[in-house]
């Protein structure tokens, strides 16, 4: 059975779900339910009407009586009653019929129009509801001037103007306000106070469910962006003449190109993509640049492992009348490629640290007057972080947001940054007491959570990377992490990678026969997936994947480290499993400086780091790559460095951090899954990364490493596996472990606006859809993420909640949705069932489930 990590985070909104619920449901559906029953009525009229007149037209054989039936056939109303006044005698054995088919038509007409009359109340009433909601919310007005920071004057007329008397410009803010109300309704990820965060307290024998909502007592609590923060000192640093002749330099691992004799270097260069508010020093491009034999040779030796400077650099052009203030320059030109990387790094585990190392290196190696600069503009970034903190009114929010803007408009090292002042800064509300979670709650699943986790391993990308890797090393001897070593990396990642976003691919050429297995035991499952749930509502895949789970070779499931992150909803006795990510508290990092005397004191919490990162003997990797998401305080005892990539590499903190190239390697004795080992001591060690930032968001050197330790990430969802476009309900046991779906592009012709058709028609087509099919109108769009495409297409499409019923959503959706991606054919995007937790406000656990390798 797996084990528990004692420490679950809690996630739940501040604003109750009933927010975005309009006051008139029960009315729409009285209204549907009596249309359907009249136009049922009406149809079957029509139907009697036609027959009698197709017997009058066969025996009379009048042409008015058959352009009669016609208008009613093509339900012409007005040709309709113009003919019936010249039919007179004609009509006399079917008057009765057709007087009594004439009533129900006007009386359809009429209740045409009077939904339209209630559609237009319906309108008002669901921006009354949306104007109610805003103005009763700091914490949704606060979230809207994260979003845009400008949006003050237009938030503050659209809150002291009475809906009715809304002009275009007011009206125009629905739909920001639309999008904002549901995402602080229904979804779970942390964003400031909407959704906030605390620590969940095991107990026996106590309520599953803790009180939740506005009521919760909580902290608001708010950092420096540190993309912004690496950019900063970066800035001042790159920009400084006398800097490149100052400061010491890395060099890229590189290799040496010789043809038609000349002389090329290549190497991999990491630069910062500055279109990104969020990660620093990422990106990678590899280059190739011609220069002397010398020349080459002085960089492919001083690579990795040494440090140069602007005196290595004399010496080395010495005699040739090359002046130091060029030499400089041409330093520069070297840094601006990526061939050379200034040797200045952080500590970057707390605020306070980074901007104090910042202030250091600016103390080193900047004039004077530039450091007073940044040193000005740091302290006025702390000071308006701390009435952030602080500030409870919106009129004084945006004004510190407008502080910042001049602020970064002052210098222009800041200037160049381009940054909006809104992203500045991330704020958190955490709750600041434990709240009660009933231990049972767990147990009575425990077995269903470990067959998830077990059959997990069909698809895990991270355990064939370790069989296939470990397999290639042990045939070609390689021992060390030397140039073979890397170059084995990969050129295996290269045939794993598509494993990330195609649960059907299988790599042919595999020279494990573990992987093979793994391969053939998961396309298997796929077909008795599809096989069970063909044509079902419902299906319970309890069954097939205990089977399956059963079938997966115990040499395997014992090699395996696993750890995932289940993210969980309480519905009634139900659990809905929203995702399995990574767990070693990948997505605790974040709150884990929130927490300190729990992790420190707690002796369940400090039993779980000996019990799974201690005793299997875990270094932590602690690189940020600027990702507010990866940082913390608390870490392992001991870390790892790589001496390739990254800034902390630079910092004192790192200067006796184990280098990961010092590992020497070895296999697994029973799968030959790649292993590795200090090389002084022999004893085993593992990598482990705390942090959020997803691979494709890493160097590749960084990501594909990382692949080589734990596993337990659910890289699809279930409903990813079934080919046809519409996907049953998927349960284990009472675990929902996936929602109804449909694609969408099925159906956004029955969703969207037709041209034809007024805002009222579009409303009546769809609700009485929906009612005729007792369906429900609300539903979800969400998105099928690609791990491995670098565009990040759809990375970041949040699940858009819709309700038909709600006029304003419907115009949210034709806009957000219908519209946008339109195009794209709708690829990807499906229409899932409403369906979450039984609280009042959206609540969500983050529990990880572990078992260690070696552990049967």
């Amino acid at each position: 059975m797996p084990s528990v990590n004692p420490f679950i985070l809690v996630r739940t909104n501040s604003l109750d779900k009933q927010a975005v619920e309009i006051d008139c449901r029960n009315e729409l559906e009285n209204r549907n339910r009596e249309l359907l029953e009249l136009r049922r009525r009406f149809d079957a009229a029509k139907a009697e009407v036609i027959a009698a007149l197709e017997t009058l037209v066969e025996s009379e054989g009048s042409s008015r009586l058959l352009n009669l039936k016609r208008a009613v056939y093509n339900e012409k109303f007005a040709r309709f009653e113009k003919l019936l006044r010249e039919a007179g005698p004609e009509l006399a054995s079917a008057a009765g019929t057709v007087e009594e088919f004439r009533k129900l038509w006007t009386a359809l007409a009429e209740a045409d129009v009077a939904y339209t009359d209630f559609y237009d109340e319906v309108c008002i009433r669901a921006r009354r509801s949306m104007h109610a909601a805003a103005g009763g919310s700091a914490e949704l007005q606060n979230n809207l001037l994260m979003i845009q920071p400008n949006i003050h004057p237009k938030l503050r007329r659209y809150l002291d103007t009475p809906p009715e008397q809304h002009k275009n410009a007011e009206r125009k803010l629905d739909y920001t306000l639309y999008k904002v109300l549901a995402r602080a309704a229904f979804k779970t990820s942390p964003f400031a106070e909407i959704t906030r965060v605390g620590r969940a307290e095991l107990v026996r024998g106590g309520g599953a469910e803790p009180t939740s909502g506005a009521e919760l007592r909580t902290e608001r609590r708010c950092k420096i962006n540190y993309t912004f923060l690496n950019r900063l000192i970066f800035e001042y640093l790159l920009g400084e003449d006398s800097f490149y002749g100052r400061v010491r330099y890395k060099i890229p691992p590189l290799s040496i190109e010789r043809a038609d004799g000349q002389v090329a270097i290549s190497f991999v260069a990491t630069r910062d993509d500055r279109k990104s508010e969020k990660i620093f020093e990422t990106s990678e491009i590899l280059k190739k640049l011609r220069m002397t034999e010398e020349l080459a040779r002085f960089f492919k030796s001083n690579s990795v492992n040494h440090t140069v400077g602007l005196s290595d650099f004399e010496d080395l052009f010495r005699g040739r009348g090359v002046a130091r203030a060029e030499l400089c320059r041409l330093l520069r030109e070297y840094v601006q490629i990526g061939l050379l990387i200034p040797a200045v790094g952080f500590s970057q585990q707390t605020e306070a640290g980074f901007i104090e190392e910042m202030l250091e290196a600016g103390r080193l190696y900047l004039p004077e007057d530039k450091f007073d600069a940044l040193k000005r503009t740091l302290d006025q970034l702390v000071a308006i972080k701390l009435e952030l903190e602080r500030c409870g009114d919106t009129a004084e929010r945006s004004r510190l947001y407008a502080e910042v803007g001049g602020l970064l408009g002052e210098h222009p090292e800041t200037r160049r940054i381009r940054m909006d002042p809104s992203r500045i800064f991330y704020e958190d509300g955490i709750i600041s007491t434990p709240l009660p979670f009933a231990q049972e709650w767990i147990e009575d699943d425990l077995r269903t959570f470990e067959a998830l986790q077990k059959v997990s391993l069909l698809f895990d990308v991270n355990i064939r990377m370790q069989l296939e890797l470990g397999a290639r090393l042990d045939r070609e001897g390689v021992g060390e992490l030397d140039s073979r070593f890397f170059t084995v990396l990969f050129e295996v990642s290269k045939h794993i990678l598509p494993y990330w976003s195609g649960p059907l691919y299988s790599y042919e050429g595999s020279g494990s026969e573990w992987v093979k297995t793994l391969d053939r035991l998961k396309l298997r499952f796929i077909e008795e997936l599809n096989t069970l749930c063909a044509g079902r509502a419902e299906a319970d895949i309890l069954p097939l994947v205990e089977a399956y789970g059963r079938r997966i070779p115990e040499e395997i499931y014992r090699m395996a480290d696993l750890s995932s992150s289940f993210f969980i909803q309480v519905n009634g006795q139900r659990k809905i499993v929203n995702a399995i990510y990574d767990g070693q508290e990948k997505y605790k990092s974040r709150f884990m400086d929130y927490f300190p005397d729990y992790l420190h004191e707690s002796e369940a919490y400090k039993r779980f780091e000996e019990d799974y990162y201690y005793a299997q003997g875990y270094r932590e990797y602690t690189e940020n790559f600027g990702f507010n998401g990866n940082i913390k305080e608390s870490t392992l005892t001991k870390c790892v460095k790589t001496v390739g990539t990254g800034r902390k590499r630079f910092s004192k903190i790192a200067e006796d951090y184990l280098k990961v190239e010092a590992l020497s390697i070895g296999c697994d004795p029973a799968t030959k899954a790649v292993r590795f080992f200090e090389k002084e001591t022999g004893m085993p060690l593992k990598i482990l990364f705390r942090g959020s930032l997803i691979p494709t968001a890493m160097p590749g050197y960084i990501s594909t490493l990382l692949q080589l330790f734990a596993s337990g990430r659910m890289t699809f969802k279930f409903s990813d596996l079934i080919r046809e476009s519409t996907v049953p309900r998927m349960t284990a046991g009472r675990v929902v472990v996936c929602r109804r779906r449909f694609a969408l592009a099925a159906s956004a012709s029955l969703l969207g606006k037709r041209e034809e058709e007024s805002a009222a028609d579009h409303y009546k087509r769809l609700n009485l859809h929906f009612a005729e099919r007792e369906e429900s109108t609300r539903f979800f769009i969400t998105a099928k993420r690609d791990l491995s495409d670098k565009t990040f297409r759809l990375i970041d499409f949040k699940p858009f909640y819709v309700d038909a019923a709600n006029p304003v959503s419907l115009k949210v959706l034709e806009k957000e949705i219908i519209q946008k991606y339109a195009e794209s054919g709708y690829e990807n995007l499906y229409i899932e069932e409403f369906l979450g937790d039984d609280a009042p406000y959206a609540t969500e656990y983050d529990i990880e489930f572990y078992k260690k390798e070696g552990q049967p």
